[in-house]
């Protein structure tokens, strides 16, 4: 091994110092590479009044506040319901028909715009990020998982509404029926886009909306899947 060192009386001259090897092997240890960080996602504390009782499988979690304040009011509404019948029958009446005669252009408009900003999160790279911890792998492949979905999402209500509901803008009351002078095949073609409105794309996005809400609170936030947590 051979060391060059500047002695302290050489006046900045390199002294050649030669000393011998060790007859072994140096083995110098490898350094690890610092571990890249990742970021799991900070959890959040739930801090809400829960109450628990109950033994065994007969247990109840609630939150009291919740709990008693939806129930209070539900039956107060109950008991206008009953007590008014005809007051209660007019009033939804009338707040059905003019949400539906104001706001039906927000109601399709805000469809679409929540269409395109759930295509931009796909193409972000916030469509990367996992809807659980890093280290989680899916539990369901992407066919099954779309199946569960499929059949929870609109499954049941197919059998039944999947025939009802074009019969029911094809003859109910609406702004269609009362044309009198639109053909009938136009009249069933708009039974049908009603139909694949309420149905298709436009009716999953609310479900996509709320799923990645809940999904990403839950599973990465550490939150109880409730919709108070939103």
């Amino acid at each position: 091994i051979t060391i060059f060192s500047p002695p302290a009386d050489s006046g900045g001259m390199a002294e050649k110092n030669t000393y011998d090897a060790p007859p072994y092997p140096i083995s110098v240890p490898p350094v690890d590479p610092a571990p890249r960080p990742t970021w799991k996602g900070a959890q959040i504390k739930d801090k809400s009044l829960w109450f628990k009782c109950g033994c065994g499988p007969l247990k109840v979690k609630l939150n009291p506040i919740v709990t008693c304040s939806s129930v209070l009011i539900i039956i107060a509404f109950i008991l206008w319901c009953i007590l008014e019948r005809e007051h209660a029958l007019d009033s939804f009446n009338s707040a059905k028909s003019w949400i539906t005669s104001s706001f039906t252009w927000l109601y399709v408009g805000s469809q679409d715009v929540w269409a395109l900003v759930i295509i931009a999160i796909y193409f972000s790279k916030y469509g990367k990020l996992k809807l659980g911890q890093d280290d989680e792998e899916p539990e369901y492949n992407d066919g099954t998982w779309f199946a569960m979905l499929f059949a929870c999402g609109v499954g049941v209500g197919l059998f039944f509404f999947g025939v009802a509901e074009p019969l029911w803008h094809y003859v109910g009351p609406n702004r269609y029926t009362k044309d009198k002078y639109m053909p009938d095949n136009e009249l069933a073609q708009w039974a049908i886009n009603l139909t694949f409105f309420h149905w298709g794309i436009h009716g999953w996005i609310v479900y996509v909306i709320i799923g990645i809400i809940l999904g990403f609170l839950t599973f990465r936030k550490g939150m109880p899947m409730t919709i108070e947590v939103m």
